[in-house]
This record gives structure tokens, C-alpha cells and sequence, in this order.
């Protein structure tokens, strides 16, 4: 055999080669006889891992290493599976390694199979034949939606094993929610059985959040804001394996209120949509918000209220998160009562209620300025509250509750003039009972309002529910002194 050491580079490369193909003892001998290659493989998702071999051509006398890396293809890290790198070696004698990639089970189906690949790069005692493999993995999702769910919406199920499951053996049911529009997300799973475990995930198997008891023992919630338009997959689960049960799943809006006191500084809440209970989120820094609702455009928070210094009444923008206000402009009105409600319709332009001593009238305001446009009158008057807002197919509603008995209307929004619907009641034990803020849930006809009982601004106040075809105010708990103004996102 010659004494390749002493010969030029590329004289000894051909001779090497042409002794390799001959079959020549040089086969175990030296790097650029022996060869690298790694094939293809494909595995289904619940298999756990994608296997991929990698073989030299023959055995090698000392030890040969070569880098390999997982790409992207259809298939992505972390979603569908764990991205790998490192060093293979194959000691002397040794002509087989493999590369294990763990898969992540899809809890949707996602259609098609979805693939990646394997690179081999820099190798050391040998050279590479086939370099790049491909990693099919095959769809076999078993897990189809158990149904959809809305917003507004409670179901009621069980977690049990005949259904699907995640790899650890954790029970899973799986609903499709469909948002129209940008909002805010109360999601809430609670059960007496279950250690229950939730997730908000796209339908491409992206984790949104997850919660696994969130601070509310057996319970899970996941609390989001301006949550984009699309579909999501919403799983209830269990923190343990093989865990079954009943559990309860909802999903609601976040509901926000404001305190209006006569002449003391507003604060921002947001209220428990089932109990009215209200926490706080901090002060406005303006006096008497008496309205607040969302621009269904930008998403952002308006309200009306005065300025601490000099009383005029302004319109104001309010961030969720602090609840601390800016002013935009001033409205032009000048009177001492208030704006008693607020609402923006869908395209963007939002609306007034005005009460004053003799004439409740009805504006429109200029979301960039703050001044406000006069349509006309309602042909109402009294002191009685004016929730005021826009229902999901573009009707705006009133709802005045002056004393025991009053009544509900739909708003003319060319002329400002006030239709009756209903005579409305509200319980006999609340004195001079009146609607304040109101809004409805988007996507459904229920009319919250502020029930306020007593006089003065300072009285007891309920989140309730307002009936337009009966009349009938429903309370639903009670909810901060002075609360005056709802919106909801």
C-alpha cells in the first residue's frame, strides 16, 4: 500500500478513492474511505419520538464523530416537536447511532402530515454521503372538539377516560371559541372533583395561557385582556393523571365599573360578572364618572367626568390597568347635572345621554376633541338614572328607573327621541331605585346595569340584569358604594 503521507494532498486523495473502490484494506483505514449517511424516518405523534439512524459504511479504526442539528420544515419547535443538536460518535467498531427527537401530540387536528429535517454537518474521521434526513410526522389526532362554547357561555361536563387525553395520562375535554372582534377573557373552570387545569390555546396547538389552580384551590382561571379576533381552543383538564370528574366551564367578558360621588375624586373596578362584586384597579383622578364604555375601533376606554380644579365637564380616556385617566378635551356643556350615560356604536361614534332638571337631551362627541353635538331631546325628564347602550344588532336602549317604578325606551340616533318599551320595576326594598351605567354582553341580548338604591350618589348598589320585554331588574349581587358606570369589554 503506498505511504500516502508523503504524497501531495490531491495525489493521495485519488489514489485513497481508487483504493476504496476496489475494496483495498485502506477501507478501515483512513477518513475518506469510510462514509457517513442518515436516513429518513417517519412516526406517528402518540409514538412519543421520531428515531432517526445514522450509519457509516463501514467500521472505522479510530473514532468518528460528526454535529447534527434538527430545521424547521412544516412541522415546528417547541409546537410539534423538541429541536436537537449535538455530536454523534462511533468508536472503533461501531457502524450505527441514532438520533431521537421527542414529538408533541397535537390535541387538535391539524390536517396534513407536517415534516423537518436533520442535518449533519462536520465530521472527523470520516466523510458524509447523505446528510439530510426527513422526519415525517403523521396526523393521528383522535381528539375532536366536544363541542363549541361562547362567551356568556357556563357548560357543565364530566373529565373522564373514555374521552382524549394528554401524554402524562391527564383527562382533557376540548370546546372551540370563536371571537368576532378583540376582548377581554374571564375563563373559569371549577370543580369539587377535579384539581382542574385549563388552557386557551390556537387551533394550530399554540398555547396562549394555561392555569392550573390560579389561587382558587380546585379551581383554574385564566384572566386576558384584548385577546385578538379568531378561533381558540378552550381545555378543561386536570392537574393529575387519570383524574375524572365533574366540572363547570365559563367564559365571560370583564366587566368594569366606575364610582361617581357627588364632587369626590371616581375610582375604576372591575366587577364579578356572576356576584357584582367589584375590586378596585385605582383612582380616575376626575370627578363624577358617570359613564364609561369601549370604542369598538380601537378598544380603548372612554368616559365622561370633571375636572378636580374647575368642575368642567370633560371627556376623558381611562386605562384598564391603573384606571388612571387623560383628558381628550371638554364637552361644552354646561350645566350642573350629568352626562348619566355612554355608549359607542359599532362604527365608532358614540353617544350621550344628558339629564337635566327639565330636559333630558341626547349628544353625540367627538372622540379627538371632546366636544360634544347636540341631536335633540328625549322627551324625558326627572332625576332618575340613564343607562344607555347600544345592543349587539345596532339598537341603542335606555333604561330610567325613577322611584320604585319607571321605564325602559329604545334612542332615536338621528333625532335623540326616546320610544317606550317596558315599565320597569326594581325590588321593593330598594328606595328610589334607579339604573345607572349599563351595557350589553357582545354577541347576546343581556343588559347589565348598575341598580343604585338611595339618593345622593352614596346609596347601596347591585350589578343586575334589565329585561326590556317583561321590565324586570334581576340583581345579581351587590357591588361597590357609589358605583355609577359599566362597560364592557
Amino acid at each position: 500500500m503506498p505511504n500516502f503521507c508523503t504524497l501531495s494532498a490531491g495525489t493521495a486523495a485519488l489514489l485513497i478513492l481508487s483504493a476504496c473502490n476496489t475494496g483495498s484494506e485502506c477501507d478501515s483505514f483512513h477518513p475518506l474511505c469510510t462514509t457517513i449517511s442518515i436516513a429518513n424516518v417517519a412516526a406517528t405523534e402518540d409514538g412519543g419520538n421520531a428515531v432517526f439512524t445514522v450509519t457509516l459504511s463501514a467500521s472505522a479504526a479510530s473514532t468518528v464523530t460528526v454535529f447534527f442539528t434538527t430545521t424547521d420544515g412544516s412541522a415546528t419547535a417547541p409546537r410539534d416537536y423538541q429541536a436537537r443538536a449535538g455530536t454523534l460518535s462511533f468508536p472503533s467498531g461501531t457502524v450505527m447511532r441514532q438520533i431521537t427527537v421527542p414529538l408533541w401530540p397535537d390535541v387538535y387536528d391539524e390536517g396534513p402530515d407536517e415534516t423537518f429535517t436533520v442535518v449533519l454537518s462536520a465530521p472527523t474521521g470520516a466523510t458524509i454521503a447523505n446528510g439530510v434526513a426527513t422526519g415525517t410526522i403523521t396526523e393521528d389526532d383522535a381528539c375532536a372538539p366536544t363541542g363549541t362554547i361562547a362567551v356568556g357561555e357556563t357548560v357543565t361536563d364530566d373529565l373522564e377516560g373514555t374521552g382524549c387525553f394528554f401524554p402524562g395520562g391527564e383527562y382533557l375535554d376540548m370546546y372551540l371559541l370563536t371571537l368576532s372582534s378583540a376582548t377581554d377573557l374571564l375563563i373559569d373552570q371549577t370543580s369539587d372533583d377535579v384539581d382542574s387545569e385549563l388552557y386557551l390555546m390556537e387551533t394550530d396547538g399554540v398555547t396562549v395561557d394555561s392555569d392550573d389552580a390560579g389561587g382558587f384551590d380546585m379551581n383554574a382561571r385564566i384572566d386576558l385582556t384584548n385577546v385578538p379576533a379568531g378561533d381558540y381552543l378552550v381545555i378543561a383538564s386536570s392537574f393529575n393523571a387519570a383524574e375524572a370528574g365533574q366540572y363547570d366551564l365559563s367564559i365571560n367578558r370583564v366587566f368594569y365599573g366606575a364610582t361617581a360621588r357627588n364632587g369626590l375624586v371616581s375610582a375604576l373596578y372591575t366587577l364579578d360578572a356572576t356576584t357584582g362584586a367589584g375590586t378596585m384597579i385605582g383612582s380616575i383622578g376626575f370627578n363624577d364618572v358617570s359613564a364609561i364604555d369601549f370604542n369598538p375601533l380601537s378598544g380603548v376606554l372612554y368616559g365622561f367626568g370633571e375636572r378636580v380644579a374647575d368642575s368642567v365637564k370633560v371627556l376623558i380616556t381611562i386605562d384598564p390597568t391603573s384606571g388612571a385617566g387623560t383628558e381628550v378635551g371638554p364637552l361644552g356643556i354646561v350645566s350642573s347635572w350629568n352626562v348619566g350615560g355612554m355608549s359607542f356604536r359599532a362604527d365608532g361614534a358614540v353617544f350621550l345621554y344628558h339629564q337635566d332638571a327639565g330636559d333630558h337631551t341626547m349628544f353625540t362627541a367627538n372622540v379627538t376633541t371632546g366636544v360634544a353635538t347636540l341631536l335633540g331631546s328625549t322627551g324625558l325628564s326627572g332625576a332618575g338614572g340613564n343607562g344607555l347602550a347600544f345592543s349587539p344588532s345596532g339598537t341603542l336602549y335606555h333604561s330610567q328607573n325613577d322611584g320604585i317604578a319607571g321605564a325602559s325606551h329604545t334612542i332615536d340616533t338621528s333625532t335623540g327621541m326616546a320610544s317606550p318599551l317596558a315599565t320597569t320595576a326594581g325590588p321593593p326594598t330598594c328606595n328610589s331605585a334607579r339604573i345607572g351605567g349599563a351595557d350589553f354582553l357582545s354577541g347576546g341580548s343581556t343588559y347589565y346595569g348598575v341598580l343604585k338604591c338611595g339618593s345622593g350618589g352614596s346609596g347601596t348598589a347591585f350589578l343586575a340584569v334589565v329585561d326590556f320585554e317583561s321590565g324586570d331588574i334581576t340583581e345579581i349581587g351587590p357591588t361597590a358604594a357609589a358605583m355609577d358606570a359599566l362597560a364592557i369589554r
